[in-house]
């Protein structure tokens, strides 16, 4: 039953990830389900190191305390509970996914490869079509289609980490099939208008690269970058000049960063507030003064307006990972979540140096969630933790594949 249940949710990842993403929580709560028998009868949670299994629980134990003096306690409560769940769901998921024999593993292998292909090419018929599949679905609900972006974004960057996966499950096959799926998925990636695929794609492309250039000091330089980034991004964030100035000297930001900076920026100055232990537990949503608004304009040389917009200081969540655990959880849960992001790089470490091309694929992987997790999305929204758990299961049963006919 486990290995049907990941093969079958290999197989729909990147199709529910594109069109339904949100389904992606309840995807994953089933098949956690389906895989805990086999967990609990082979203790498959022996296969992962202590710090990988106690890091994030412990997240969410610290999570939870934060309810004392959080915005909302119920809100924080309500949180860390879904914080544990998502938790637990991924681990057993993974514990599973390293339990799979040969012949599982390689179904599981196919079946992802056929639906990172589908989703691939029909991402790319969306974007080449200027939203015709976006078009089409809004048709059929009988609802138009607002917005000047493709609703199908965040489809984008599940499929960018799902093409990744499948690049180390047939790593040593021929023909290489990866690489189609690859080009289409990076046709559609590079056709997109979501910013946050594209420079995902760019970054697991050069991490990748620098580890297999250098499979030793490659991996530790993108550790250290980690660790420096835990420390850098809150001090930088609190820095961060004024969205008026921003807005008028940084004319080369796309609108929608510009947003990014003026989020963060608030979000740098709480931080400061209250740096130990942070304003609990999903305080995001009530922060004092985050439905506040700032007017910006841009001018002319000669002093006249010629743009204005509006700006909210932080809509539900600061867009990135890091920040938003500094936020609510202080230094104690930048300290747990970032010990639990280096112990994964240091496991990526630790793979056979002789697979090169295997520690290049999982950094670039590793790499590329980072990079979304830091521009978009808030770090506790179940799809995408689901979604982020699921690829870490895929990437690590395809590691320990030597080949598939």
């Amino acid at each position: 039953m486990a290995a049907t249940a990941l093969a079958v949710s290999a197989l729909l990842l990147p199709l529910v990830g594109i069109f339904a993403p949100l389904g992606l929580a309840p995807l994953g709560a089933v098949a956690a389900l389906a895989c805990l028998p086999l967990v609990i009868r082979e203790r498959s949670w022996g296969n992962l190191p202590a710090a990988v299994l106690w890091l994030p629980l412990l997240l969410a134990v610290w999570a939870a305390v934060s309810a004392l003096w959080a915005i909302d306690p119920r809100e924080a409560l309500a949180g860390a509970a879904k914080q544990a769940l998502s938790t637990i769901g991924g681990l057993i998921l993974v514990a599973a996914a390293l339990d799979l024999d040969q012949k599982d593993r390689r179904r599981l292998a196919w079946y992802l490869m056929a639906g990172s292909l589908a989703g691939a090419a029909l991402l790319t018929a969306e974007y080449l079509t200027d939203r015709g599949i976006s078009s089409l679905i809004a048709k059929a609900k009988h609802r138009p289609l607002v917005g000047i972006k493709s609703p199908l974004n965040r489809g984008a960057t599940i499929l960018i980490l799902c093409t990744a996966t499948c690049m180390a499950q047939f790593r040593h096959s021929k023909p290489r099939w990866p690489l189609v799926v690859s080009a289409i998925a990076l046709l559609a990636m590079f056709s997109s208008d979501s910013l946050s695929t594209r420079l995902a794609a760019l970054t697991g492309l050069a991490a990748g690269a620098i580890v297999m250039a250098w499979p030793r000091r490659g991996i530790h330089l993108v550790i250290a970058a980690v660790a420096a980034l835990w420390i850098v991004a809150p001090i930088g964030a609190a820095n961060m000049p004024s969205p008026h100035y921003t807005f008028q000297h940084w004319t080369w930001l796309p609108l929608s960063s510009h947003h990014r900076t003026t989020i963060w920026g608030f979000t740098g100055s709480h931080i400061a507030e209250k740096p130990i232990i942070g304003w609990g537990m999903e305080a995001s949503r009530q922060l004092p003064g985050a439905d506040d608004e700032v007017q910006l304009w841009r001018t002319f040389d000669n002093g006249q307006p010629r743009l204005g917009i509006t700006e909210s200081m932080l809509p539900l969540h600061p867009h990135n990972g890091i920040l938003q655990i500094w936020l609510e959880l202080g230094v104690f849960g930048a300290l747990l979540a970032g010990a639990f992001l280096v112990r994964v790089l240091a496991g990526i470490d630790r793979l056979d140096s002789a697979d090169r091309t295997g520690r290049a694929i999982a950094c670039g992987i590793y790499c590329a969630a980072l990079t979304i997790g830091t521009t978009s999305y808030g770090i506790w929204q179940s799809w995408w933790q689901a979604g982020l758990w699921f690829i870490a299961a895929f990437t690590l049963s395809g590691l320990k594949q030597r080949d598939i006919p």
